[in-house]
């Protein structure tokens, strides 16, 4: 950052595990805020009417929208565009759909619970919506403006570089602002033959749509539980699907949903793809326990994971630690019956110092094992 002739954007969420050394090294920082509760509404209208179905959301369900889910315009978006779809395919109602799939995003994200809206005071948008301090950002492009003409008349190659940091609550306008700067030639003199590098860790699903041969068409959170079948077996997909595509024809598809509710019927519900030397394999919805078992164990033989220790009774848990010559495992017994557990050879038993092949764990046994074969 202080010998770079470039100019770069720094955007974070969260400047808390910035060290003070590198925070002071930034030529500008603008903190954006969270929205207040009038600007939240507005944004679900926008957006709303953006999907053309601000008529089928009232005033006072967007309020309550907007004063009960504190989530990104992009989960907004997500949610009102996929709703619309879902509705359009099948009966039921826009608002309940809109909430099925805030609900389930917040089941993801927070576990369950619900953020708690703080009242934010309303202060007035600034440059398109973004909701900054308007001195703050004036300065900003005021400046820019001014070392921007420097850079053009000066012909000063080596002139110092400039670096930006935009942090502030998700789906606050940073990456908009970022962009924005580039598209008016504010960071940029395309005269001299400037480039733009976006670093966006976004591009990186598109390599893996790829190298998957499968892309997701659509998701939506479950009314209900839906059947899922196929290669591994039977069972219920739970909470949360996605409609995936496959795009290769080398692609193949594990599992399909069953017959429920119409937008997921017969479609791919887990698919697979070879991929150089390995496989990549994409699993579009939370699955029973029926499914689960058989879909470890498929990925451990396709990739050819061994275990290390052998097979043991369900709630008996089996923990490795490596050391140079040796291994130490440690196996706890969860159940509330005693359990019987082979070893795959004789080990010496840490806790009596004892040389054994077999051991009885009680409920909530724990025996510490050294294995000093070779491999």
């Amino acid at each position: 950052m202080l010998e770079s002739n470039a100019r770069i954007i720094f955007i974070v969420n969260d400047i808390k595990l910035l060290e003070e050394s590198v925070i002071r090294r930034f030529s500008f920082s603008i903190h954006f805020k969270p929205f207040s509760r009038a600007q939240g509404i507005q944004l679900w209208k926008n957006l709303a009417q953006n999907q053309k179905i601000e008529e089928a959301l009232t005033d006072a369900q967007i309020s309550e929208l907007a004063s009960t889910y504190i989530v990104s315009p992009g989960v907004i978006e997500q949610s009102l565009r996929t709703a619309s779809r879902i509705a359009a395919s099948s009966e039921g109602d826009l608002y309940k759909r809109v909430l099925l799939s805030l609900r389930a995003h917040e089941g993801l994200l927070h576990g369950g619970h619900k953020q708690v809206r703080r009242n934010v005071l309303d202060k007035d948008f600034v440059l398109e919506g973004l909701h900054v301090s308007g001195a703050e950002l004036d300065t900003l492009i005021k400046d820019l403006k001014a070392f921007n003409e420097y850079i053009k008349n000066s012909g000063d190659r080596e002139a110092a570089g400039m670096s930006l940091l935009f942090h502030g609550v998700t789906g606050s306008g940073k990456s908009y602002l970022g962009k924005l700067l580039v598209e008016r030639d504010l960071l940029l003199n395309w005269q001299r033959g400037d480039q733009c590098f976006v670093i966006d860790p976004d591009l990186e699903y598109h390599q893996l749509a790829e190298a998957l041969g499968g892309q997701v068409e659509q998701y939506y959170a479950l009314e209900s539980d839906v059947p899922v079948s196929g290669k591994l077996g039977s069972g219920e997909a739970t909470v949360w699907a996605e409609l995936l595509k496959t795009t290769s024809p080398d692609g193949e598809v594990l599992l399909r949903y069953g017959k429920s509710n119409g937008w997921l019927d017969g479609q791919p519900c887990v698919v697979t793809r070879r991929y150089g030397r390995g496989q990549i394999t994409y699993v579009g919805a939370p699955l029973s326990d029926s499914l689960m078992a058989p879909l470890a164990e498929w990925l451990s033989q396709a990739s050819g994971v061994q275990p290390v220790f052998g097979p043991v009774a369900d709630g008996v848990e089996v923990n490795r630690r490596v050391g140079e010559n040796s291994n130490v495992f440690v196996l706890i017994n969860f159940n509330k019956e005693k359990q019987s557990v082979a070893l795959p050879h004789p080990m010496r038993s840490l806790l009596d110092q004892k040389e054994i092949s077999s051991i009885e764990l009680p409920q909530y046994g724990v025996v510490v094992l050294l294995d000093q074969t070779k491999r």
